[in-house]
């Protein structure tokens, strides 16, 4: 039952627990115990009315509270259905909507912080979102699509965060006080500078669905940013006890690389910063992070490196766009961080 309470939070699916008569259902959980050990509950996931097993785990259940052991299961069970939505082969005799698929298609897309992921989304996305019949979790997608754009120098930052501001309009006048829309005004804001709106906005998602770890994880970001160092490592923790080591925790990563390079743990950043580079070398951020704790170090031949890494990947980089990363952190802040990357914006030019 607590499991089901939290798969509510996301305010996507409807959930029944009996099968109606003609109805398909996109998809069938199904949670049991083990007679010979009732510690242990496996959970499965198949879609529609069909055999097909799609994901299957075991869950130990231990002295944790049940709510976060709820939680915990929620997470695994969410990120589970994302990832067989993306990989199934959408056609009309689907049992789920073509918006679910298009969605869930697109946000594992976006995680490889690639700039084919952008154009994907886009592609599959902006009709949907044009629709007389809003979707948010189309428009929330497509609005994360336009924010890491915007992150990762994608395209016009200003066009981008352009755009984003249209989505977030939109999404205000069409559902107000839903979770989706709050985030995509948090994403709005932060493009424009204004971290101290995206941060109430984060703070509103996260009291009211605990699970949604790309809040969590913004939210980290903007208080390092912001010189809140105390609240982010505090957050930080509660990632650790809340997230399961199976789930999604790429962005996590992303956002303890910048906590130790502001701590000064530059080597442990560094180890920090290449496990997310090894899957996500597109990523301009830690990439960033990378290079400023290897001047640090004064390991100035690796950080040359890196340089020519991130032109590779990002060609047209230059001073300006760190700078409107940056819009709305406290000035000694953001000089300790232009300081610590000057090498790179050497002539503003593709370094060979």
């Amino acid at each position: 039952m607590a499991v089901v309470e939290s798969f509510h939070q996301y305010h996507i699916f409807r959930i029944i627990d009996i099968p109606e008569k003609g109805l398909v259902p996109g998809f069938i959980i199904s949670v049991s115990s083990s007679r010979d050990n009732e510690d242990t509950l496996f959970v499965s996931i198949r879609q529609g009315a069909s055999n097909e097993l799609l994901w299957t785990t075991s869950i130990k259940v231990n002295d944790e509270d049940i709510i976060l052991l709820a939680q915990k299961a929620t997470m695994l069970l969410f990120r589970s259905l994302v990832l067989a939505t993306a990989k199934m082969r959408f056609n009309r005799n689907s049992p789920i909507p073509y918006w679910w698929y298009a969605s869930m298609y697109c946000n594992v897309k976006l995680e490889n912080r690639h700039k084919e992921s952008f154009e994907i989304s886009k592609k599959m996305l902006s009709p949907l979102a044009s629709n007389d019949y809003y979707n948010e979790q189309v428009v929330y997608i497509l609005s994360m699509a336009y924010y890491i754009a915007f992150l990762e120098n994608w395209g016009d930052r200003q066009e981008n965060s352009a755009l984003l501001g249209e989505l977030a309009r939109k999404a205000m006048f069409n559902a107000p006080y839903s979770i989706y829309s709050k985030m995509i005004m948090a994403f709005y804001n932060t493009t424009i500078g204004n971290k101290a709106e995206a941060i109430a906005y984060l703070k509103q998602t996260i009291e009211e669905t605990p699970l949604f770890i790309t809040a969590r994880v913004d939210l980290i970001q903007i208080y390092l940013l912001t010189g809140e160092e105390d609240k982010a490592l505090k957050l930080i923790e509660e990632c650790e006890r809340l997230i399961p080591e199976t789930a999604n925790k790429a962005s996590v990563y992303h956002a303890r690389s910048l906590i130790l390079f502001l701590q000064g743990k530059y080597d442990e950043c560094k180890n920090q910063a290449n496990q997310v580079l090894l899957y996500t070398p597109n990523a301009m951020a830690v990439r960033l992070i990378m290079i400023a704790c290897c001047n640090k170090t004064g390991e100035l031949e690796e950080s040359a490196k890196q340089i020519k890494k991130l032109y590779e990947y990002h060609s047209s980089f230059c001073r300006n766009d760190l700078e409107q990363l940056l819009m709305g952190v406290p000035p000694q802040k953001k000089e300790f961080i232009m300081n610590s990357v000057q090498n790179v914006f050497r002539d503003n030019t593709v370094l060979t």
